[in-house]
């Protein structure tokens, strides 16, 4: 078998991990370091560690990228999503936590979609994003890599992670027609040289740490916002709305006493009341979104 080269990969993996570090650092509040230990053909690779962990399964618009998985060990789940809501880790639930945790791993697709569709000069999109809890791993078959990374959470705490990708996504990055093509033995030389590859070691991605983090969102602090306040909506034909005049009035679609909807930056914040301060209108919050919404909402 013709040896496969791996250094683009391990180059966009590690490209893409730093930027992957400094999103975890501003999402969580909590330093990271990530190291791409190894990438090894996932057919002969060892799966046991692989069991017993969270399970994400990403499906790509455009079938040339196939499926991609994500393998992520339970107790660093439960400290992302928690941390993404505020709570402890102690509190986490695998279905209650699982909306912030589909958020997060939207963010940490982000930049793989970005360099992707920078790559192909058209968008490149996901299609499905499913997480499971797994005690053992499904086999894949032969024409996948198996990429594992190391990771350290605030210096202290280390985990692995892994990742199973297509080997054609060499091909893809080098846009040739498949990886093994642009290294094939000369016609008429029938030796076949197994080789055995593996990973290149890279240096932690450190991020900024917690002061570095602060130092981040200090910088975002005076940043304004606009905030909408809706009473309500509805619709109107054009001739109605040309009927229009002095005295009008225009029913909305909520009733008296309902809550008003807070809107930063055209995403629903939160809901509140309508009271007077002062001769001034202004809103009573009394109900804020879900912290995942929250996140969304200032994006």
């Amino acid at each position: 078998m013709a040896e496969i080269n791996y250094d683009v990969l391990q180059n966009f993996e590690h490209k893409i991990l730093e930027i992957t570090v400094d999103n975890l650092e501003v999402i969580t509040g909590h330093s990271f370091s990530v190291t791409l230990a190894e990438i090894v053909d996932y057919a002969s690779a060892e799966k046991s560690s692989l069991g017993g962990s969270l399970e994400v399964r990403v499906t790509f618009a455009s079938q040339k990228y196939d499926e991609w998985r994500f393998y992520i060990p339970t107790d660093l789940g439960a400290l992302l999503a928690t941390s993404m809501v505020g709570e402890d880790p102690v509190s986490y639930d695998a279905e209650s936590h699982l909306e912030p945790l589909q958020e997060l791993m939207a963010q940490v697709l982000s930049p793989y979609l970005s360099e992707l569709s920078s790559i192909e000069t058209a968008q490149i999109d996901t299609s499905g994003l499913e997480i499971e809890q797994i005690t053992e791993v499904s086999d894949l078959g032969e024409q996948y890599l198996l990429l594992e990374m190391n990771c350290t959470v605030d210096d202290t705490q280390e985990y692995s992670i892994f990742k199973v990708v297509p080997n054609s996504l060499i091909a893809n990055l080098n846009g040739s027609a498949s990886p093994q093509e642009s290294n094939e033995t000369p016609a008429g030389d029938q030796d076949e040289e197994i080789v055995d590859v593996n990973g290149a070691d890279f240096q932690p991605l450190q991020g900024n740490g917690q002061n570095g983090k602060s130092v981040n969102l200090d910088m975002l602090m005076d940043l304004e916002m606009p905030i909408n306040i809706e009473l309500g909506r509805t619709k109107q034909t054009i001739k109605s709305i040309l009927q229009l005049g002095q005295g009008s009035i225009i029913e909305l679609d909520k009733l008296s006493g309902d809550p008003v909807d807070v809107y930063i930056n055209d995403r629903k914040f939160a809901e509140g009341e309508v009271v007077v301060v002062d001769e001034n209108f202004g809103v009573r919050i009394t109900e804020i979104v879900s912290p995942v919404e929250k996140i969304k909402a200032l994006q």
